[in-house]
């Protein structure tokens, strides 16, 4: 039996992983039989018979990582791997929140708990609609109908791109809110979710967490008018200028000027974002002589790096090149045609 590594053994539920695959024996842990291929007879969840005409899945990594993360809030015991084959309703049930199959130990609705912060000895309720996804704290003013600098996740694209941030980071903050999407029952800009600006652009600049957000909905207000007061507002904008310039000088593709005033738009929010005439001399400052703006009346100026040029216009000349041929050919047809029925009338 020393073949089988790595056997957790708990009150009720096991897993494990078989060092030798190629063996065909069976092992039992904890009221499951695991098989040597890493395979389970019974469902981790319901301890029921995997082959008792329900549906199952195989599970993926992803689908691990949620499943472990649950269990690890609930305080339950229920440890899965890659590969691990389960009931389809039984995985569909645990990982709902608003399912009452599995009691929990923690109060959970569309809401869960996030890290400990300070000294509270108990961990805070998140609510997508009032917690900012980053930090976890308050973003909600509640004076005005929304706070200083609080942006609603409007886009799915903003999703991909502060998961791929996430996977990026590989640290302790990126867990955090990696695991804030995910525990989301519908993508964030459906779940009305907020944040801060100040938070999106130190995430995404690999900085850290700001240390103006504050703990109580009180002193988040009475902190942001102090900080707005000063340089935090340049500092939003400064650092989500800095970022988009990063992005856009690695994969030097083409870009409107508008496009970027948007992009800027959900990265800081409305009242951090440059004019398009502030942010073309901004770039122009940044980039310096490496760059053109091409500009055509009614249409907005296109950012293009100039070592580009030579290709886009070798690119547009071949384009050319092709749509002409593609014209002789149908003139000369029609050339044809017509001379083929004016001399057989």
């Amino acid at each position: 039996m020393e073949n089988f590594k790595g056997v957790k053994k708990y009150a009720k539920y096991s897993t494990f992983k078989v060092g030798d695959a190629a063996s065909k024996y069976t092992l039992t842990v904890g009221g499951f039989s695991g098989n040597a291929d890493g395979t389970m007879d019974n469902c981790i969840f319901c301890d029921k018979l995997l082959e008792n005409g329900e549906q199952t899945v195989k599970l993926g990594k992803k689908g691990c990582d949620n499943i472990n993360k649950i269990s690890s809030d609930r305080q339950q015991e229920i440890l899965t791997v890659p590969g691990l084959t389960v009931h389809h309703d039984c995985r569909r049930d645990f990982i709902n929140l608003k399912s009452t199959r599995w009691k929990t130990s923690l109060d959970v609705d569309t809401e869960f708990s996030t890290p400990e912060r300070g000294l509270r000895s108990s961990k805070p309720l998140f609510k997508f609609k009032e917690n900012c996804l980053f930090c976890g704290q308050t973003a909600k003013n509640y004076k005005r109908k929304r706070g200083y600098d609080v942006v609603c996740v409007r886009t799915l694209e903003f999703q991909s791109s502060v998961e791929s941030s996430c996977r990026e980071r590989n640290d302790k903050w990126g867990e955090e809110v990696l695991s804030r999407i995910q525990m989301a029952h519908s993508y964030l800009h459906a779940a009305d979710a907020v944040y801060h600006a100040q938070c999106n652009s130190n995430f995404r600049t690999s900085k850290q967490m700001p240390q103006t957000i504050a703990k109580t909905p009180e002193d988040n207000l009475k902190k942001r008018k102090i900080s707005y007061a000063g340089r935090s507002k340049n500092d939003i904008a400064e650092n989500g200028f800095q970022a988009i310039m990063l992005r856009i000088e690695k994969n030097q593709k083409q870009i409107s000027i508008a496009e970027l005033v948007r992009e800027m738009e959900q990265l800081c929010g409305l009242d951090n974002t440059y004019s398009v005439v502030h942010m073309k001399k901004k770039i122009q400052d940044y980039f310096g002589k490496s760059i053109m703006f091409t500009e055509e009346e009614g249409k907005p100026s296109v950012l293009t790096f100039r070592d580009n040029i030579s290709p886009i216009l070798h690119n547009f000349y071949n384009r050319i090149g092709k749509e002409n041929k593609e014209e002789e050919k149908n003139l000369s047809y029609q050339l044809q045609h017509s001379f083929l029925k004016k001399t057989s009338s």
